[in-house]
């Protein structure tokens, strides 16, 4: 049914030159930053500012400095101690880092809904955020800290979409399905725009690096600046694991990562190679989203005696406990909300290992729960 135009959005009613700016000014109006991140971002603009009116602004932010605390004891930060201070948390970042980093958070949470899609666009942030910067470490790009920040921010456009007009891009998300080339031409056709050029003017809007604005609205693959080819994997190899994790088909993404390394320019990266580094770092977003994890595995045998086998079927239990604070609050589980997931696989000789299908498990779990913890 066609909605009636006097209840259609003001933006969608403009003359399509027009509508990109009110579509952006209607997200600035609908997903506000609140004050207290405001006065983080002001009192961090300078590499020489003051520590002391930071961590005060911070500590009257408790979701910030919650998400804070838990990144700087992430293993991008390699810390021997758990890091429990905010003032040491806001040192091992540094002014520039913690200013770019909170304004991304503050802007993912502003732009969060209670939807289902986007809850999955967020957990693909987390995921690309962490393939972004395990690719950039593995090339040796001196823009470690960038490559993650643009990973974190690669879908803040289509996030804004489901905020401003949720029943329009739930659409466009159902009928272009996986297709990312359709999910472009049906942005274009309704916003003017495609997600990623949206994003990058929200991003520009707010002062955020220029070079990472440029990266997260890049959809050209010839490209030849290396932080863009670096968020254009992350982003699309986060989706090929989203895939993977919903149909354990462990063969098609060992043969999928390769292929997008090579199209990105990643050819010198041995195939393998990089299929695990992705699954390394589903398993490092995952971890330090949300904890612990235990893995139990239970290979069951070839009955056929004295015959090679050449594929196996190996049973999978992945136990995840999560240290929620809403979940110790409550008294349930004495703080431990445990969430049990098994995964049944057939992998051939040449796949990859059953522990690195369980990093694909993991990543699914992410996509269905754990990135509640984190904005939460």
């Amino acid at each position: 049914m066609v909605t009636p135009a006097k209840h259609q959005p003001k933006w969608l009613l403009a003359e399509p030159d027009k509508r990109l700016g009110i579509l952006l000014d209607q997200v600035n109006e609908m997903c506000t930053i609140p004050e207290s991140a405001q006065r983080v971002l002001e009192l961090t603009r300078s590499h020489d500012a003051d520590i002391v009116p930071v961590v005060d602004a911070i500590m009257k932010d408790p979701v910030l400095a919650a998400e804070l605390l838990r990144l700087a004891n992430s293993p991008f930060f390699g810390q021997t101690r758990e890091v429990v201070d905010i003032r040491r948390a806001v040192i091992i970042l540094g002014m520039q880092e913690l200013h770019d980093i909170a304004a991304a958070m503050s802007m993912l949470g502003a732009f969060s809904t209670a939807s289902e899609l986007s809850s999955r666009l967020r957990a693909q942030s987390v995921l690309s955020a962490t393939l972004a910067r395990y690719l950039a470490h593995e090339i040796r790009s001196p823009n470690e800290s960038a490559a993650f920040l643009t990973g974190l921010l690669c879908e803040l456009g289509a996030m804004a979409c489901v905020a401003v007009d949720p029943d329009g891009y739930e659409a466009i998300w159902q009928s272009a399905g996986d297709d990312v080339g359709a999910r472009a031409t049906l942005e274009v056709e309704r916003y003017t725009a495609r997600s990623e050029t949206i994003g990058a003017e929200l991003l520009l809007r707010k002062n955020l690096p220029e070079i990472v604005a440029t990266a997260v609205g890049t959809t050209d693959d010839t490209t030849q600046d290396v932080l863009s080819r670096v968020a254009l994997f992350a982003r699309r190899a986060a989706q090929l694991l989203v895939i993977a994790s919903e149909t354990a088909d462990a063969v098609s993404l060992g043969a999928a990562i390769p292929a997008l390394g090579e199209q990105l320019g990643f050819s010198n990266i041995e195939g393998s190679a990089l299929t695990n580094m992705c699954i390394s770092a589903a398993t490092t977003a995952e971890l330090s989203l949300r904890g612990e994890v235990t893995l139990v595995e239970e290979e069951e045998e070839d009955e056929a005696a004295g015959e090679q086998a050449s594929t196996r079927s190996t049973d999978l239990s992945i136990e995840i406990t999560d240290t929620h604070p809403a979940s110790a609050a409550s008294g349930e589980g004495k703080g431990q909300n445990k969430t049990a997931v098994r995964l049944a696989a057939q992998s051939e000789e040449r796949s990859i290992s059953p522990l690195a299908i369980a990093g694909i498990a993991i990543a699914g779990i992410a996509i269905a729960t754990a990135i509640y913890f984190f904005f939460s």
